[in-house]
């Protein structure tokens, strides 16, 4: 695991993590800057390649301790998730996405607006 520099502050952040698979150029951006270097970032990704489930935030239970791994952004607000199926070009479509957060920006693999009508949420979420 690694330390993403706070992203729940209680500011907007944009996050941006890009793979061409099956190898390839990986980038993770933090607010349009490149946030890791490539290895930091692929070991990003692979903690979570070939799994099902992708954990954007995890609460712990009364004397239960956080699985540090499993974390990729700690608790926090989350809004407009989108996953596209293709690679996005950081300096012309994500820079735009980042600037712009307009109702045309869905991603055709997950679309935040349908996030509340899908079954996989779990725990403390509010759409």
């Amino acid at each position: 695991a690694f330390y993403i520099a706070p992203i729940n502050d209680g500011h907007w952040h944009h996050l941006c993590l890009s793979k061409k698979y099956p190898k390839g150029s990986l980038n993770l951006f933090v607010d349009s800057l490149k946030g890791f270097p490539d290895n930091k970032a692929a070991n990003f990704v692979r903690l979570f390649e070939g799994r099902e489930q992708l954990i954007l935030g995890q609460r712990a239970l009364p004397n239960q301790r956080l699985n540090v791994e499993n974390i990729i952004f700690s608790l926090g607000k989350i809004s407009h998730f989108n996953i596209w199926s293709r690679w996005i070009n950081i300096s012309r479509e994500f820079m735009s996405y980042a600037h712009n957060c307009s109702s045309r920006n869905f991603g055709d693999q997950v679309d935040w607006r349908l996030l509340g009508l899908q079954s996989g949420l779990r725990g403390d979420v509010r759409i």
